[in-house]
């Protein structure tokens, strides 16, 4: 696929170098948001996450187990037990079936809209990305 393209645009440095393999014609473009979408403060919290417990650790973005490293998110959930771990996204079916395994973690796999990002992001105290 990376051959045939006349440009491949990535999204992390790693994947721009693995297909300059076979198209030198490949960049990193960053991962990026709007973040006027997210610096307005006193956003409301959704309400489906107004009693998780606080501190909150958080995830946006597709619960996959291709995407994200498990052994990660346990480590962070065991390491640091006063948080909680919250995971928005839709989940396959592996992440789906580890929720018995992981008990801090919350999973909400229905994002309807922008509003739940920006409510979210006046309570969590870290955003994670725990890439494979």
């Amino acid at each position: 696929m990376f051959k045939k393209a006349d440009i491949v645009v990535a999204n992390s440095s790693y994947l721009a170098e693995y297909a300059k393999e076979w198209n030198r014609n490949s960049y990193d473009i960053g991962q990026g948001c709007h973040l006027e979408n997210f610096l307005e403060e006193n956003l409301p919290v959704p309400d489906d996450m107004k009693d998780i417990p606080r501190p909150i650790i958080g995830y946006c973005g597709a619960i996959t187990s291709m995407r994200l490293d498990i052994d990660v998110i346990k480590h962070i959930a065991s390491s640091l037990p006063d948080c909680s771990i919250v995971l928005v996204g839709p989940a396959d079916s592996f992440f789906e079936n580890s929720n018995q395994i992981i008990r801090v973690i919350f999973f909400y796999l229905e994002v309807k809209h922008l509003n739940r990002f920006r409510g979210m992001s006046g309570i969590l105290i870290f955003v994670l990305i725990p890439r494979r």
